[in-house]
């Protein structure tokens, strides 16, 4: 059994995802402990910040019944063709008094993304989103980093060596230093 997951192994775990498995029937599946399938997807889900057709990501909590109106004021408001603030790109928010952030508590219990859920396409809060292309763009940049070596100039290695070297040589251990 190969020690990374593959693209295939991604892309399997996504389309789980969208069928709502547990992980431990996703590690059946594939062949992989449990744990592995969580981390996966806990490390390398992604945020994104989008609504739906007329609705932009708006995450207030009041933004279903709110008819405010050029919050950001007359002269600032971005949007003039706008009617109401819940329509606003979420520029909004950052002036409205009344404004109170709301989260989705799924995104924080299993399975820790928005990919199964019935209501994605019409939520205007802040998604967590597993993609397998980016997640294994984002672990072959993480696995590339560990093995590209230390990031060091040859003058940054001479100058611990100043300090290090004879401290050694006094008989002081790595972890004194």
């Amino acid at each position: 059994m190969a020690k990374f997951l593959s693209y295939e192994d991604r892309l399997e775990i996504e389309s789980a995802l969208k069928e709502d498995l547990t992980f431990t029937e996703m590690g059946k599946k594939l062949g992989r402990d449990r744990t592995t399938i969580t981390k996966e997807v806990r490390n390398y889900a992604v945020e994104q910040c989008t609504g739906y057709s007329a609705y932009p990501h708006n995450v207030c909590k009041y933004r279903k019944g709110c008819k405010r109106r050029k919050v950001c004021g007359t002269n600032e408001c971005k949007h003039p063709m706008i009617t109401v603030c819940k329509q606003c790109e979420s520029l909004c928010n950052r002036y409205c008094e009344q404004f109170e952030e709301e989260v989705c508590t799924s995104r924080f219990k299993a399975p820790y993304v928005c990919n199964g859920c019935s209501e994605v396409k019409k939520c205007t809060l802040t998604k967590t989103i597993y993609d397998a292309l980016e997640a294994h763009r984002q672990a072959s940049e993480k696995i590339a980093q560990s093995r590209s070596g230390i990031l060091s100039t040859e003058g940054e290695i001479a100058r611990l060596n100043e300090i290090l070297v004879p401290l050694i040589k006094q008989g002081q251990s790595i972890h004194q230093i």
